[in-house]
């Protein structure tokens, strides 16, 4: 049996795995930033020599494959990193991968050698690479090190599977390969990202109708950027979130963004902040509206949507009113499994456990495939 099973979702604005070390009864998560920078051997060894406090492990995830110094999440913004929304998913989740399991095994204290299954979920338009994927990640995980330890990870089972169809196999579990059958299901996956529509039709996917836009949650954090000045998209993203459809200048998370120290100059700024926001939103929504209309055409007859990712959530109230006449789901016996195993001392976590739905589904499909296994 293999020693760590994790899946991992290498989203765009948090790095989401889920994971539970054998013999373990209950899943853990970790969470890391999504940055992730090449910087050269010398620049961390004075990073090393200088660093003042014993940070954890995730917050300082840096490590050497290929001779090749990699440093990912907290640490890699301290290197001025960013995000690579216009760089290849995969490309970045090897270095992000490796990062994971080195601070799960120093968290944990696991050997420095062991197995891992690993189910990793990446964006339809990049799926045709998970076979390059899996071999850079083989070669990679053989001998690397983290954090100045030397690791040697076998990895014992890879699945690589589209943003969604960690909900998608999940909601087949629960309601049987019959009702899967069926009938045409879509499973929409709203990212930082991508936007991604998974159509199942008589139980498999449908390559014809299955898309992925780059209309991610980012363009509308772009588009508030450009109507405002001195505005960080981090922030901004967190921001927006925090204050939900209820935008107004009274919301304290937006009044925050506000920079100015004169209390007039301050508040003309949260008003230009306030509005950029809500018209921003606007624009967007019909952008993807738009995008809905085109991708899931009548004569597909879907019988449910599934819903899924961080702007799903954000815009709930539209997307339950653009598809009053469909049938949808968003996964909440998924969410009160995740809420009671992973969540359970923190009860004001609804946000993040509903971006962990398509990971963690994933995770559990990878149980059962382990379990078929043995």
């Amino acid at each position: 049996m293999t020693d760590l099973t994790m899946s991992f979702d290498p989203g765009a604005s948090l790095n989401k795995v889920v994971y539970q070390v054998r013999d373990e009864k209950t899943p853990n998560l970790l969470v890391m930033q999504p940055e992730v920078i090449l910087v050269t051997h010398e620049a961390m060894k004075s990073y090393v020599s200088n660093r003042i406090g014993h940070p954890r492990p995730e917050a300082e995830a840096w490590g050497v494959v290929d001779n090749k110094c990699f440093v990912v999440g907290c640490l890699a913004r301290e290197f001025l990193a960013d995000a690579g929304m216009r760089e290849l998913k995969y490309e970045r989740a090897v270095y992000k991968v490796l990062a994971a399991v080195g601070a799960i095994k120093q968290i944990l204290g696991l050997p420095t050698k062991f197995s891992v299954s690993l189910a990793v979920l990446l964006p339809w338009n990049e799926y045709p690479d998970r076979e390059r994927f899996e071999r850079l990640l083989r070669a990679s995980l053989k001998n690397y090190t983290f954090r100045d330890e030397r690791l040697r990870v076998k990895l014992e089972h890879f699945e690589c599977r589209p943003e969604g169809s960690g909900l998608a196999m999940s909601r087949l579990s629960t309601k049987g390969l019959d009702w899967f059958r069926s009938r045409s299901i879509a499973t929409l996956m709203f990212g930082h990202r991508n936007t991604s529509a998974l159509v199942f039709i008589e139980g498999k996917l449908n390559h014809i109708h299955t898309t992925t836009t780059d209309l991610g949650f980012h363009q509308m954090v772009e588009m508030v950027v450009r109507r405002t000045s001195g505005q960080n998209a981090d922030t901004l993203t967190k921001a927006i979130f925090s204050a939900g459809a209820a935008i107004s200048e009274t919301q304290s998370a937006i009044a925050a963004l506000a920079q100015s120290r004169d209390e007039h100059l301050k508040a003309e700024e949260v008003r230009v902040i306030t509005s950029a926001i809500a018209s921003s939103r606007t624009q967007y929504w019909r952008r993807l509206s738009a995008w809905l209309d085109t991708t899931l055409q009548p004569q597909l007859n879907v019988a449910e949507v599934i819903l899924c990712g961080g702007a799903a959530h954000y815009f709930k109230k539209e997307l339950q009113e653009y598809f009053s006449g469909t049938p949808t789901y968003w996964g909440d016996e998924l969410m009160k499994q995740v809420q009671t195993t992973i969540f359970a001392d923190h009860p004001n976590t609804t946000a993040l456990a509903f971006r962990l739905l398509d990971g963690f589904g994933l995770f559990l499909y990878l149980q059962e495939r382990e379990a078929a296994i043995v």
